[in-house]
């Protein structure tokens, strides 16, 4: 069963942006100007990351500082992240001395889902440490939405599978269409183009299923969960009754495909997700609707959404009620207004 994220590493099938990189402590004393840094080792899960670096940056751009990212930062596998005048990257051993020296200017937060008032830059003019997840709207929405969503553009080789993957979707539809029209001793025909992008209402679906939510029982007892089965489908259902006239073929990405997979097996106009992670992130991004599940992947996915009226949906019932995580976060702080709650299921 997949651990989400920790599977991650840089043996991506496509090349990496190159970035100057700091390889000495002393650079960062001998130059001008503010820097912040964190542990982006807390989780390797790609949702997780943007959100410390969303909300990292956006708190460094209030104070006119730089964010410092360390060279195993896994959001190099997906985005370029090099604009300079806001963005330093460096050594994991210089960033590691640079936190150990910063130790009395550390400030730890125990919540995961809060926006409390930090008092940065306090005690140190020029350089701060701020350990956490960070996941809560406020720290860049929608004050430093675009900025945000213009670092988060995907790689060239993400976006060219992601668009790849999408057009093979069309072409099996209009694939599909002719030969549904073609007579009986005709059925080898060749695709007629009659079926393009416009016609086809992509519906996103991502399952969030493995051992992190499933079995690992410190993650359980916090509050994580697998939204069930029953979910997908009834959310599938109503979509199918809203847009009644229109071409739904469903597209599922999960971190358990094999799960994925035998689930979605006897349901119509399905298709399952590439990956890497992602390239299903852009996948979903792109998508006209998106059935989330519970955590950030599906958060980000359809924060990104670059439609202009995109249906969202996300489970209702996350996090356990009463749990800790359910008594850290202010839902309103952390899904969009415009997205559906989906009550289902429990």
């Amino acid at each position: 069963m997949p651990i989400s994220g920790n599977e991650a590493d840089f043996k991506q099938p496509w090349s990496l942006p190159e970035h100057k990189i700091v390889r000495s402590a002393n650079d960062f004393l001998n130059a001008e100007g503010r820097f912040l840094f964190s542990n982006f080792s807390l989780s390797k899960g790609l949702g997780n990351l943007m959100w410390q670096y969303a909300s990292l940056s956006s708190l460094a751009a209030d104070y006119k500082a730089k964010i410092v990212l360390p060279e195993s930062c896994l959001l190099r596998r997906a985005f370029n992240l090099s604009d300079e005048n806001r963005i330093v990257w460096a050594e994991d051993s210089v960033v590691k001395e640079m936190m150990k020296e910063l130790r009395n200017e550390t400030i730890n937060l125990k919540s995961c889902c809060s926006h409390p008032d930090l008092a940065v830059f306090v005690k140190n003019p020029k350089f701060q440490v701020v350990n956490g997840f960070f996941q809560n709207l406020n720290y860049f929405h929608p004050k430093y939405s675009r900025k945000i969503k213009n670092d988060f553009t995907f790689l060239k080789p993400i976006e060219e599978q992601a668009a790849k993957f999408l057009k093979g979707i069309m072409y099996v539809k209009s694939a599909v269409q002719v030969n549904n029209t073609a007579s009986d001793t005709d059925k080898t025909v060749i695709l007629d183009g009659s079926t393009s992008m416009s016609d086809i209402h992509y519906v996103g679906i991502h399952v969030r299923r493995g051992m992190d939510i499933l079995v690992n029982q410190n993650n359980v007892r916090h509050g994580h969960l697998a939204a069930p089965f029953d979910y997908y489908l009834q959310a599938m259902r109503d979509l199918s009754q809203v847009k009644v006239n229109e071409n739904l073929v469903y597209i599922v990405c999960s971190d358990d495909m094999n799960w994925s997979r035998k689930a979605f097996k006897n349901k119509e106009n399905i298709h399952f997700c590439p990956g890497p992670r992602e390239v299903d992130m852009a996948i979903l991004s792109r998508c006209d609707s998106l059935i989330g599940s519970t955590g950030t992947f599906t958060w980000w996915s359809a924060y990104l959404n670059r439609n202009k009226y995109p249906l969202i949906s996300y489970y209702a019932h996350w996090p356990n009620p009463n749990s800790q995580m359910d008594k850290m976060i202010n839902k309103t702080e952390y899904f969009l207004p415009n997205w559906v709650s989906f009550k289902c299921c429990q």
